[in-house]
């Protein structure tokens, strides 16, 4: 779609102006209210595009006005003049028809795309004293209405030609200037701020949207020259157009680098983790493994020093049992020689003492070998739960490599899933971009 912008703006009081323009016509004629708006065949109420309904403007301009106050020159308050201008309104219009809007869904997006981009505008103009913006589609041509509310109530500031002009007027006239020459130099200020103002909304809303920043009527083209000038818009708006996809490609692809970066990276940290919950457990194995073997080690002392102390047992056994047979002959052969019973009785008794001492000799050394056996038993259990706890060590400390080995190749994926992810730079330049 090519045709040439629209952008008006107005401010309005409270009190009707000599056209019988105030901001209670302008809110009805936008709301569609019976009777106040007879150009319109068959009224539809506005579709809200941005901020609030007109009702709610209707509300806080009145509400605003109500309560505001001016002080006069004796420092007395009154409230402010209904003639103030305490409205401003802008106007912008598309040159799709309405009807065509409707039907053609390509020429919807685009009509849609100009909408977005006319708010984004007025809010760079206006910030938040833009209360509203509202379409209408009960008309021939797309358009949109806006309603700014000066915060205070001063819409004549906000209107660009009418500030410039007073800039101009209220500094006075330069040396050697009458009223109508200084008047003049008021008016083309004027004019000279509206285009400012208009060549800022063709800048930002119409050029991007494809729109010529005047009709051929205004500037007597001929047919040809106002052909070329569409075609011009409509080609720059294509070139926009491309540049904005390839930037939002670009963008998407940004974000999938960096969200594959972000990604390799936590998983980069997550194969660090588990090489160093590896080497962790690794340097626990062979610490395990280590104090296996001290304690094998020791295990081996003991049983070497229970099988010491059982030979000396045995030894101790051995002698107790030939000192109480020496003891039992010796004894027999002084019996013999006693001639006496008496002697012999005697005898016979003492030997029978000695006899129950080596008995007992033999018992507490029966009891000892029992002892040193018990604690060489004990200690080939002990030996043998080290050289079982030693093999589960050696199980663990195999799995702990096992488990860094596959850690580093994980590692070593993820890294080149990176490298792999990484863009290469454009090779085209922003000329060649843009179709020049």
């Amino acid at each position: 779609m090519s045709g040439f912008q629209f952008a008006h703006l107005e401010v309005y009081g409270r009190k009707p102006d000599a056209k019988g323009r105030s901001v209670n016509w302008v809110l009805a004629e936008a709301t569609r209210e019976p009777d106040a708006c007879p150009h319109v065949a068959t009224p539809t109420p506005p579709e809200l595009v941005h901020g609030i309904a007109l009702s709610e403007v209707r509300r806080l301009h009145d509400e605003a006005c109500s309560t505001a106050k001016v002080t006069l020159s004796n420092g007395r308050l009154r409230a402010i003049s209904k003639d103030q201008k305490t409205l401003l309104t802008v106007v912008t219009s598309h040159p799709a028809l309405t009807e065509s809007v409707r039907s053609d869904p390509a020429l919807a997006a685009e009509v849609r795309a100009w909408e977005k981009r006319s708010v984004t505008w007025l809010r760079e103009q206006y910030g938040e004293r833009l209360l509203s913006v509202v379409r209408h589609v009960d008309e021939s041509y797309a358009h949109l209405h806006a309603y700014v509310l000066p915060s205070d109530l001063k819409a004549a500031g906000l209107h660009p030609g009418t500030a410039a002009k007073r800039a101009v007027t209220s500094a006075g006239p330069a040396e050697g200037e009458d009223p109508k020459a200084l008047n003049r130099r008021g008016d083309a200020a004027y004019r000279q701020a509206m285009r400012e103002w208009q060549d800022s909304y063709w800048v930002k809303v119409g050029l991007p949207s494809g729109l010529a920043r005047l009709g051929p009527g205004r500037r007597r083209l001929t047919r040809e020259q106002w052909q070329a000038e569409r075609m011009a818009a409509r080609s720059t708006k294509m070139a926009l157009d491309q540049a904005v996809l390839i930037d939002r490609k670009s963008r998407e692809q940004a974000a999938k680098v960096k969200a594959a970066i972000t990604d390799a990276q936590a998983r980069t940290e997550s194969a660090k983790a588990l090489h160093d919950a590896a080497v962790d457990k690794e340097r626990e194995a062979s610490t395990a493994l280590d104090r296996a073997g001290h304690q094998e080690m020791a295990a081996k002392a003991l049983q070497a020093a229970a099988e010491v102390r059982e030979q000396k047992a045995s030894a101790t056994l051995a002698r107790a049992g030939g000192e109480a047979e020496r003891i039992i002959a010796k004894a027999a052969q002084q019996a013999s020689r006693i001639s006496s019973w008496g002697s012999r009785l005697r005898s016979f008794l003492d030997g029978l003492r000695k006899s129950s001492i080596a008995a007992a000799a033999r018992l507490e050394a029966a009891r000892e070998v029992a002892r040193e056996r018990a604690r060489a038993d004990d200690a080939a259990r002990r030996a043998l739960e080290e050289a079982a706890r030693r093999r589960e060590a050696e199980r663990r400390a195999q799995a702990a490599t096992e488990s860094v080995l596959t850690t580093a190749r994980e590692r070593d994926q993820a890294r080149q899933e990176l490298a792999a992810l990484r863009p290469a730079p454009p090779a085209l330049d922003m000329g060649r971009r843009f179709g020049r």
